[in-house]
Order: C-alpha cells, then sequence, then structure tokens
C-alpha cells in the first residue's frame, strides 16, 4: 500500500515465497512496473481519469469495488479515515478527492472509531464540524509524528482499536510525542539561522 510502484526486487522475491501481491499505489510510474498479481495506481490509466487521489484514495476505490461485489455496503463506515489521510497526504482537494474529504468530515464529527474519537476530545475538537484546515494543522500531526519519532504501528492501533484504554493511552502518547517533535524542529529552525546570520557575518 502506497510507495510499492518501484518495489520490483521485494516483489520478485516475495513471488519466490509464494507469496501473491497487490500493489496500490498514486505515485508516477517507473520505466518497469513489479510482477505483482496486480498493480492498481491511477497513474496507469490512459484515460483522463481522476490521477490525483491519495494512497488512501486508491485503496477506498479497490474497497469500494469488493463492496460493491459482496453487497456488504460497509466501506462508506470508513470514509472518516479516508478524509483524514487524503487531507494528511497533501494532496488538491477537487474531483473524487473533494468528495471523499466532504463526506468524511461528515462522518468524522461523530466518528464511531474509539481511538479516533479520543483523539479528537484531546484535541478539543470532538462533536465538531471539522475542516481540512483543522486535520491538516491539527489531528495530523500527532498521528504523523509517532512514525517519524518511534513505531508508526501505534498509529495504526489507535485508528482501528475497539478498546477505550487503548484509546486513551496511545492518543496520549501521540499527543505527547508531537509536542516533543514540535520543539526539537523549533530547536532545529533556530540553529539554522543562527548559522545562516553566521555566515553573514562572515561573508561580509
Amino acid at each position: 500500500v502506497d510507495c510499492g510502484i518501484t518495489a520490483i526486487q521485494e516483489v520478485d522475491y516475495l513471488k519466490q515465497q509464494g507469496l501473491d501481491v497487490i500493489i496500490t499505489d498514486h505515485h508516477k510510474l517507473a520505466d518497469e512496473i513489479p510482477a505483482a498479481q496486480a498493480v492498481v495506481d491511477p497513474q496507469r490509466e490512459k484515460s483522463d481519469y481522476f490521477k490525483s487521489l491519495a494512497g488512501v484514495g486508491v485503496v477506498f476505490k479497490i474497497l469500494q469495488a469488493v463492496d460493491e461485489r459482496l453487497q456488504a455496503n460497509k466501506v462508506k463506515n470508513h470514509l472518516d479515515l479516508v478524509a483524514l489521510g487524503t487531507v494528511a497526504d497533501i494532496v488538491e482537494l477537487k474531483n473524487d478527492n473533494r468528495v471523499l474529504v466532504k463526506k468524511g468530515l461528515e462522518i468524522l464529527k461523530d466518528t464511531k472509531k474509539p481511538g479516533l474519537k479520543k483523539l479528537l476530545s484531546k484535541l478539543k475538537l470532538k462533536g465538531k464540524t471539522i475542516n481540512p484546515g483543522q486535520i491538516g494543522y491539527i489531528v495530523a500531526p500527532p498521528i504523523n509524528a509517532i512514525g517519524r519519532m518511534e513505531d508508526p504501528a501505534e498509529g495504526v492501533i489507535l485508528l482501528t482499536t475497539k478498546q477505550k484504554s487503548t484509546a486513551e493511552k496511545i492518543s496520549d502518547k501521540l499527543i505527547s510525542i508531537n509536542r516533543d517533535r514540535q520543539k526539537k524542529e523549533e530547536k532545529i529552525y533556530n540553529e539554522a539561522l543562527k548559522k545562516i546570520d553566521e555566515n553573514d557575518i562572515k561573508a561580509q
């Protein structure tokens, strides 16, 4: 899922181990495509189909097709995650993305996912109408921070857990780690400015 469009050697290895591989991606194609059972990427479309889906948008399209085949009518319940991932991936919010985010934000306000609900509550957004800007600057950063600073699996656990105690514990951790990330980034930024000033003085 995402970034697999260049995984030529990895897919060959997995096939040698007897595994079937399906790749979903949204990045531009290389000269060679992995020899997977399926490679789903809107960049492969020769038609004028919308090519700027986020990684989560491509996955949603596959799940939507499976959902229709099974007549399960369940995939729409996860549009809150699709909206979150689409905005966090910083893709243009038009065409399919605009629709997915609009519908997803309606669900996000009253999400039934314990982890997401707890995170929104701690960020003081519970029950409020949430806009893309708030996702980009308030909701997504704590989830992204855990992947940059520690184990990204905890972000996945937060979004999938059904246990309130787990949701409480991980949401607190994510918010704390994001604060640490902000402090470190500010320190690095100030150090960079200082070096620029010192180099300017030397140049004079």
